[in-house]
């Protein structure tokens, strides 16, 4: 009787790399595909756990698609890339305020049919998020 051991870490590691090199998209239309991962604290086991997280906002979605484009940039090795995403991170935290009060401006705009004062917020606002 022969048998092979296997070593589960080398097995995850394999799973892992479907994930990671063949470009798997992390969303659904439900929401975003998050992996947490636990180790126990000897390093004998290891747990993976892919599960799905609700869009909350338009917004943080955007902000997370940012994020995660500067991540895979940076694994591959391009800066120049990864240096304009992390510009127009930074733009973005900036102007969070002001967003934040356009999109409440807008808001009141519309439900007193002001439209004119809304079409102006509203290219204020695409101007910031761009």
């Amino acid at each position: 009787m022969f048998y092979r051991k296997i070593n589960l870490t080398d097995l995850f590691s394999e799973f892992d790399s479907f994930f990671n090199d063949s470009g798997f998209t992390s969303f659904n239309k439900d929401g975003r595909m998050k992996r947490k991962t636990y180790t126990s604290d000897d390093g004998y086991y290891q747990i993976i756990t892919f599960y799905t997280v609700p869009f909350s906002s338009e917004n943080d979605t955007k902000e997370d698609d940012l994020n995660l484009q500067l991540n895979n940039a940076v694994k591959e090795q391009n800066y120049e890339l990864a240096a304009e995403l992390r510009d127009k991170i930074k733009l973005q935290e900036e102007n969070k305020d002001k967003i934040n009060d356009l999109e409440s401006k807008l808001k009141k705009a519309v439900s007193e049919q002001d439209f004119e004062n809304a079409i102006k917020f509203r290219d204020k606002l695409k101007k910031l998020k761009s």
